[in-house]
């Protein structure tokens, strides 16, 4: 007899009647429901996946906001702590079973149940916060604050607020009291409507692991769409090269020797000549225009002339216009007419194309220039111009 007296003293003094009686006042299927809107209820969420620990905070500061609504109060009886971290701790188990809330995040078991000292419930709040403040509250979040614009003007009206007190433990910290209150009572759909959650509380309740695939899907369609693009159009540049070649033969022009020259609708060429007659779906002139001289400067022998992808997707995208095109460097064994030619179009002077780069030159008009004998004038001006730079 004295033993189970021991035995039942024990007990209650262990385990008090109050905590084995009480329960949670606080509604986390209101979480589970939010998942069922925006998804389903075994995956977890955006905002968990990305920052677990956080969405536990912002999600708690969610349900008080409810309990706020029903109750005037902001968090639940002391002695109900535990039963809440069960409950929280049931709707994590849906998506995330092996991730322990308090273990994982460092929360103590009272934390649930303390937060802003000297606030508690709705009157105080109200006593310590200005009523033009709250009425200005009320006026920028009594709305949809899904989007952007509304939902910035919403929590900015809450920056105004004055200290709130001391905070117990870092959970329900007074930091958080202002987005809490104006869930429950300055917006009109309350904490449940999913544009509230985002807004007010950071929580993103669309499939974290669904969302996380179609971007990386996105990501490498646009990466695959743009390397082709690219490519494609620095084929077509070598065969703008090679097609002004062409021309020059029948036309007896020198295309080659500038190709951004020639490709310029201002200069000597014309970048529509390089499009064949009856060629299908040709579009306006102005487009096959740009795609030629897009074509040309990603084809262009020096590599600081080229454009990035990013830059060649928006002058395809947009009504930029094609910068203007580089000269080409002259090669070596270029003659002396392509040398004077293209050095007549930069003052006289320009680069020579070598194994060992880019040579400058500057061009000596003799009375060579005028002989009738092309072949001894070339290779006496073009000797002249190396001998001048091998003196450099």
């Amino acid at each position: 007899m004295i033993i189970n007296n021991i035995f039942i003293f024990f007990f209650l003094t262990t385990f008090p009647l109050s905590s084995l009686s009480a329960t949670c006042p606080l509604n986390f299927t209101i979480l589970t429901t939010l998942n069922l809107n925006t998804g389903a209820a075994t995956i977890p969420p955006s905002s968990f996946t990305s920052t677990p620990c956080q969405f536990v905070h912002q999600a708690l500061r969610l349900v008080q906001s409810d309990y706020l609504r029903r109750t005037d109060f902001f968090l639940p009886p002391l002695n109900s702590s535990i039963p809440c971290w069960d409950s929280f701790q049931s709707y994590i188990n849906q998506f995330a079973p092996n991730f322990n809330i308090r273990s994982s995040c460092g929360f103590q078991t009272n934390w649930i149940s303390q937060g802003c000292v000297n606030v508690t419930t709705r009157q105080q709040f109200e006593s310590i916060v200005p009523k033009p403040t709250i009425q200005n509250m009320q006026s920028m979040c009594n709305q949809s604050i899904q989007d952007n614009s509304p939902c910035a003007l919403c929590t900015t009206s809450l920056s105004g607020l004055p200290p709130l007190g001391q905070s117990i433990g870092n959970l329900s910290d007074c930091t958080g009291y202002p987005s809490i209150y104006a869930a429950a009572f300055s917006n009109q759909f309350g904490p449940s409507d999913p544009g509230t959650a985002k807004c007010l509380f950071a929580l993103d309740f669309t499939s974290g692991g669904g969302s996380g695939s179609k971007k990386k899907v996105v990501i490498i369609v646009v990466v695959c769409v743009v390397t082709v693009l690219v490519l494609l159009l620095i084929v077509i540049g070598f065969w703008v090269y090679w097609k002004f070649n062409d021309k020059a033969i029948g036309d007896g022009k020198d295309y080659g020797a500038n190709i951004g020259e020639a490709g310029s609708v201002s200069g000597t060429g014309n970048a529509l000549d390089v499009i064949e007659d009856g060629m299908p779906e040709q579009g306006s002139n102005q487009v096959l225009e740009k795609y030629v001289l897009i074509a040309v400067l990603c084809s262009h022998p020096q590599l600081y002339a080229r454009p990035t992808m990013d830059q060649v997707v928006k002058m395809m995208e947009t009504e930029d216009e094609v910068p203007t095109i580089p000269g080409r460097p002259i090669p070596l064994v270029a003659g002396r007419l392509d040398i004077e030619r293209s050095a007549s179009s930069f003052g006289g002077s320009g680069q020579l194309s070598s194994p060992t780069g880019y040579q400058s030159f500057t061009l000596e008009m003799g009375s060579e220039h005028h002989s009738s004998n092309h072949s001894r004038d070339e290779k006496s001006s073009t000797s002249r111009m190396l001998s001048m730079d091998s003196d450099q």
